[in-house]
């Protein structure tokens, strides 16, 4: 619930595993994304780096990574593009609580997919493209379009 007179929180986009891999750190602070039958090494990283990594079975939240911010958000941000190079991330937006099911997650189709929350005012219009279309899939819905870069499970 928000407190009155103030604005709630902005929803925001956090990166997760997918579940097609596993992370794993060795000895020397290697960091290793383990699928399929394949092991790839992602790059050497702090144990704070790694730490803070754990967080991507759940999601770790867009806003911890950055260029500007210290050492471990800059490894954060290197780790997570590298794991997106993979295919191995999808992105939950917005903010559900504790063991409520995501409202709308992000699968990238293209490995280079990196996504953004537009800043929108009250009075801006969002138009689908006339090629969107939403289609069962499982229990869900999912939103695509052949133009886009990735789908929207809603």
């Amino acid at each position: 619930m928000v407190a009155p007179g103030s604005e709630p929180p902005r929803p925001g986009l956090s990166a997760r595993l997918n579940g097609r891999g596993k992370l794993e750190a060795h000895s020397n602070g290697a960091i290793v994304a383990c699928f399929d039958d394949y092991t790839v090494s992602l790059g050497a990283f702090s144990a704070a780096a790694w730490d803070a990594a754990q967080e991507l079975a759940t999601g770790l939240p867009l806003s911890a990574l950055g260029r500007e911010g210290g050492s471990t958000a800059k490894e954060l941000d290197v780790l997570v593009r590298r794991l997106a190079a993979h295919g191995l991330l999808e992105y939950r937006a917005g903010h559900p609580r504790d063991g409520a099911e995501d409202l709308l997650v992000i699968e990238p189709l293209l490995s280079s997919y990196w996504p953004g929350m537009p800043q929108l005012d009250d009075a801006d219009t969002v138009l689908l493209s006339r090629f969107a279309y939403m289609r069962r899939r499982d229990t869900g819905m999912v939103l695509e379009s052949p133009r886009a870069n990735a789908l929207f499970r809603i």
